[in-house]
């Protein structure tokens, strides 16, 4: 989980996109393995949501809203408000 995060913070967009799709797809067996994966690194996946690409965009959307905990909800919100 930790590197699927950090491959989010590549300059290659194709490798983002990869690593954000499979985070996307995370079951809460890894959330439990890795809790503080979304803590640690919040500001690495709501910088992809600045991102040109659209697709990438939409995965770090995915990603934030499965990895999203009572602890950074309201600053993933505030970031999904001061985009529209």
């Amino acid at each position: 989980m930790h590197l699927l995060v950090k491959f989010t913070g590549v300059k290659e967009p194709n490798i983002k996109y990869l690593a954000l799709e499979c985070l996307s797809k995370a079951q809460p067996f890894h959330l439990l393995a890795c809790p503080n994966v979304l803590k640690d690194n919040l500001n690495i996946l709501l910088s992809c949501l600045k991102e040109p690409d659209i697709s990438i965009r939409k995965s770090a959307i995915d990603s934030l809203f499965t990895l999203a905990t009572s602890e950074t909800s309201s600053e993933i919100i505030n970031e999904f408000l001061d985009h529209l």
